[in-house]
Formats: C-alpha cells, structure tokens, sequence
C-alpha cells in the first residue's frame, strides 16, 4: 500500500480517538456541573441546615435550655405556667410527680392560697431581680443539676434545679432553694398535713376554756389569733390529732392542742408555761 496512504489513515485516526476524549470530557463536566447546580448531596459533606438543626437538636435536650426556657415563657407571659389554665405547659417542664403536685394546688384551693403563695422560680413573693444567670449544667447519667443565681432586691438567691431526662427529654423534679428547703419538699409536707387531717381540718374558730382562738391553715402551717391578746401564734402538726407552737428557743414546754379523734372537733389545749389544760371545742 502506499505510504502516504498509510499515514493519512493513521492520521485519521488519531484525530477520531482525540475527538470521542474531549466529548467524554465534555460530558463529564456537564453532569458534574448540573449535579451541583441541582444539589446534590454528597455524604461526606455537612451541610449548614444539618448544622443548625443538630445544633438546635443538641440546644432543646441540654437540661440548662430547659431551665432558661422555663424563665422565658414565666417572664414573657406573666405567670402562665402556674396561673391553673392548662396542664401542658406544666408537663412540658416537670416531671410527672412535681407537675402533678404543682397542678392540684393551683386547681384545688379555691378559698384560700395553698403551697404557692409565692413565686416559686425566684423564691418570693415580690420581685426585683438583676444578675440573673443560668449556670452550666452538671451531669450525671440521666440527672443533673442546674444552678440559678441572681439578686433580688438586696438579697442574693442561689437556687439549684434537679432535673431527670425521661425519654430523652430533661424534666424538672424540684427546686432546692437557698434555705436548703425545696419545693418538692413543700409539697410533700403538705400531703403530709393533709393525710393527717384526713377526716378534720384544723381550722376555723374554737372554744379554749373560757377564750376563742381561730384557726387558719397557711402553707404547712397554722396560723392562730386568740380573741384576747394580740398577734399571732403558728402552729405545726406534730403528729396525728396533736398541734404544736412554734418556739425559736426550742422548749419543750409549749402550748399545745390534743384532739380527741380525727374530726378534731373536741380536746384539750394544754398552755405551756404552767401546763395547765382547758377544754376545747369547735364553734364553726
């Protein structure tokens, strides 16, 4: 065959390789292009919303952005988790045994105030508050706790949140305030009161020998003014059908009422200073 042939054919052939290269190329390049522009993902990139969304993921089950939650919606909509309207907002923030106790005292007392008499997030009754700070959690297993400090007033309050993660979400199970008290232990000493007066309440007005006293219930205690003195007195249940004052100096001769049964409607009060007894019985 000719040489020159031979070499056009060559040549030919060389140009058809390098042309079906570049378009391979060129194809290649656009499908990447569209691909990009069409967002495709690829596995190994994170990208911004995920990043958002794990971050606010992480935000809503830290036990310290329940707490900070809690003060936002109590100081946003002026008391409306404990204004007795729905039980939701309750459940969203405590646990079962704390929302429960909480929601039977906000329905169940309608004549009178019960544990919350006070504002139970700042330890008051009145409020000025400044430095407020949510502290960082501290956690252990499915517990944690979360310290809260600010001033109110002149008077500077640490309050420490327990919280229990129950299905993955942090709930609050008490409060423990400054005094070392808690609002868990609130409650429970007022079921505790409850029980014992079961049958009776310790309240109302009373005949003491040849006197009336009446008998107001205020959180878990008693609060009694005699119809001759002054002032009052607080009392606290000490056991069943047996009230006792309140004395700082701890004697042990303090006044004390004894009831006959559980309708507390007939006993004796015994006055601490000479122990003398005077008959007692409920007028109203």
């Amino acid at each position: 065959m000719n040489k020159k042939i031979i070499k056009s054919i060559l040549l030919l052939l060389i140009l058809l390789s390098t042309f079906n290269c570049a378009s391979a190329s060129r194809t290649e390049t656009v499908k990447n292009a569209a691909d990009t522009a069409n967002g495709a993902p690829d596995s190994n990139v994170e990208t911004t919303e995920s990043i958002v969304a794990n971050a606010a993921a992480a935000g809503k089950t830290a036990p310290d952005a329940l707490v900070k939650d809690l003060y936002k919606t109590h100081d946003k909509d002026n008391g409306a988790i404990l204004d007795g309207k729905s039980r939701k907002l309750l459940d969203k923030y405590f646990d079962k045994t704390l929302a429960d106790f909480i929601w039977k005292d906000l329905t169940t007392h309608k004549d009178e105030v019960g544990v919350l008499d006070f504002d139970p997030f700042y330890n008051a009754q009145d409020v000025r508050i400044k430095n407020f700070k949510v502290g960082a959690p501290k956690i252990e297993g499915d517990r944690a706790t979360v310290p809260v400090t600010f001033q109110n007033f002149d008077r500077k309050e640490t309050l420490n949140y327990a919280l229990a993660r129950q299905n993955g979400a942090w709930k609050i199970s008490d409060i423990k305030y400054t005094n070392g008290e808690s609002l868990l232990g609130y409650f429970k000493e007022d079921a505790k009161t409850n029980a014992a007066n079961e049958n009776g309440n310790f309240e109302g007005t009373y005949q003491v020998g040849d006197t009336t006293c009446t008998v107001k219930p205020v959180k878990m205690t008693y609060e009694i003014k005699w119809a001759k003195g002054t002032g009052t007195m607080i009392f606290f249940a000490e056991e069943e059908r047996n009230f006792v004052a309140d004395d700082a100096s701890k004697s042990s001769r303090l006044d004390r009422f004894v009831f006959d049964d559980d309708t507390l409607t007939t006993g004796k009060f015994i006055r601490g200073s000479d122990g003398k007894e005077m008959p007692v019985s409920k007028v109203k």
